[in-house]
């Protein structure tokens, strides 16, 4: 599984999972005539593979027009349950990031003096905290 899609076994039996909650409407009124596991490995081999649909077809005994069917239903599919329906509803926007971004400009200089105090290699770490306030300001 992981040399086929580079993602874990248990991360594919949560897709599958997901995709088995809904009923899924193929292009063309296509009815499946494989499972839902073989669907999605197909799909998974061909973003992670770059497999002609042709080759995918020979592996699993089906046509190449199935492959091309299972594919674009299920990339649609999955970026409906997972982009829309994850991400847009649970991360910030840019723009929102970006309204933050000049009232926090003031920590990241602070952090940065921090950050250099004390990284020097080989243990030259400065003795006590008020010689971190000697660090020259950067321009």
């Amino acid at each position: 599984m992981l040399l086929y899609t580079s993602i874990q076994y248990d991360v594919f039996e949560v897709l599958v999972g997901l995709l088995g909650r809904f009923e899924l409407n193929y292009f063309n009124g296509w009815s499946p005539s494989l499972n839902i596991e073989n669907q999605l490995l197909i799909v998974l081999m061909k973003l992670k593979l770059n497999l002609r649909d042709i080759d995918l077809a020979h592996r699993f005994c089906v046509s190449r027009s199935t492959i091309s069917n299972i594919f674009n239903t299920l990339v649609h599919a999955l970026h409906e349950m997972l982009y829309v329906g994850v991400v847009d509803t649970c991360f910030p926007s840019q723009l929102k990031c970006k309204g933050t971004a000049s009232r926090a400009s003031g920590v990241w200089k602070f952090t940065s003096h921090v950050g250099g105090c004390g990284t020097k290699p080989f243990g030259d770490a400065p003795k006590t905290p008020d010689s971190c306030s000697q660090i020259p300001e950067s321009k």
